[in-house]
């Protein structure tokens, strides 16, 4: 039921693309939850308790996100390093000097200024 939602999703945001429409809302790929509108790209994605900022390591590209984590676990009974790693691909190009991000309560959140590069131009041709 879940693949039959994600695969409406997906179509009726590829059908709102093709129109310049408004996408059909949020999408979450890989326990991360995006939203987007027509300048940003927000990112949400809850972390194990314990991590804090200093834990975390987040790096973007045009179109490509990763965000990295390593949590050294220490108590009473209780020793180790957690890890973990997630790449997504974005589903636009964003502006990476301008991202922000803010970590709360276990809440990471990433702000992605959209890149407004994808213009269409007309070319013309020369003749002969």
């Amino acid at each position: 039921m879940t693949k039959l939602k994600r695969d409406i999703d997906r179509l009726f945001d590829d059908f709102c693309s093709d129109f310049d429409l408004p996408r059909t809302g949020s999408s979450v790929v890989g326990g991360i939850r995006f939203r987007m509108d027509d300048t940003r790209l927000l990112a949400r994605l809850r972390l194990p308790e314990g991590m804090d900022s200093d834990d975390i390591a987040i790096s973007v590209n045009d179109d490509v996100m990763v965000i990295e984590g390593r949590h050294q676990m220490s108590g009473p009974g209780v020793s180790g390093t957690q890890v973990f790693r997630k790449r997504v691909n974005l589903p636009c190009r964003i502006r990476p000097e301008d991202v922000k991000a803010s970590f709360r309560e276990s809440m990471l959140e990433i702000e992605m200024p959209r890149c407004g590069c994808s213009t269409v131009r007309t070319i013309r041709i020369e003749k002969g």
